[in-house]
């Protein structure tokens, strides 16, 4: 059984494709289970907060939310009888003061996984061409790293969260940016967070976005190696593919990664419950079907 839990549809900003277009991907790729991770920004300093339906930008909130879980439920149904299992996720970005805002949502819509990521560090995007150099320009590689743990370990302590996403995205820019000095790895901050982890019961995503990127998988070796050393037993797995032809996207080298740390089993989650499963298989990484050509 194979699976990917991170995805966008063209209901977050910065994706495109359908449901049916990822589903009807996923089965031709030989995934099993799929869980969709919308993109859901609160903060109203930026203007990314926002859903679409049908090219239309709608701010989000509970309505807007309810609205976008309906949608996937419309599809789901469908290929559930095709052999598909679709899990309805949210990929929340947080930030300082925004908990009472995730625990009312989460506790008000039902949702099978609820992924926390940081993006933003003072309200700037870390991991966009268009921001990052606003933020490191102003902060030696040490000090945003550290700043960024600093976030996680807030992300992961308020145990709203049922896995923390891609640790150490800042690579994607950084590693151009800073050099060899993004390699720093604060092991005290770290360990410190895979306790957090420990106690309030979160996942720790390995994401393979990286490889599409840096040719890196977030997070990296090292850390993982520290991760297994502290006891952290829960991982997920996901090819944060923001298009249909990046649906399952390096998952084959995420396995054997994930495998090379000592670990044989990943979590799925099912009303934000986690259960294990072995993977087996490998991922068809075929070219994707384009209907018409000969």
């Amino acid at each position: 059984m194979l699976v990917d839990y991170h995805i966008h549809t063209a209901h977050s900003t910065d994706a495109k494709n359908t449901l049916a277009e990822y589903c009807e991907r996923a089965l031709e790729i030989g995934l099993a289970q799929i869980c969709f991770t919308n993109h859901c920004e609160l903060d109203k300093e930026r203007n990314d907060n926002f859903i679409v339906f049908n090219d239309q930008r709608q701010p989000i909130d509970q309505k807007g939310i309810e609205r976008l879980f309906n949608d996937i439920n419309r599809g789901r149904e469908q290929y559930e009888q095709n052999g598909l299992d679709v899990r309805i996720g949210i990929e929340i970005g947080f930030f300082p003061g925004i908990e009472r805002q995730v625990d009312f949502l989460t506790r008000n819509i039902q949702v099978d996984y609820v992924l926390g990521s940081i993006h933003c560090l003072d309200h700037i995007c870390i991991d966009s061409s268009k921001e990052f150099e606003y933020y490191f320009a102003d902060h030696p590689a040490q000090v945003m790293i550290n700043n960024y743990y600093q976030a996680i370990n807030d992300l992961v302590s308020c145990g709203l969260f049922d896995a923390v996403a891609h640790l150490d995205v800042y690579k994607k820019y950084g590693i151009d940016y800073y050099g060899r000095d993004i390699t720093y790895i604060p092991e005290d901050l770290l360990n410190l967070i895979f306790k957090n982890i420990l106690v309030k019961g979160v996942a720790l995503e390995v994401n393979t976005a990286g490889l599409r990127r840096i040719g890196q998988i977030y997070p990296s070796g090292d850390i993982l190696n520290l991760a297994k050393t502290a006891g952290i037993d829960r991982l997920v797995i996901g090819s944060d593919a923001h298009c249909v032809e990046d649906l399952g996207k390096g998952l084959n080298e995420g396995y054997e990664c994930i495998r090379n740390h000592g670990y044989s089993e990943v979590c799925t989650f099912k009303n934000r419950q986690p259960t294990k499963i072995r993977p087996a298989g490998k991922v068809r990484e075929k070219p994707k079907t384009v209907i018409g050509n000969p």
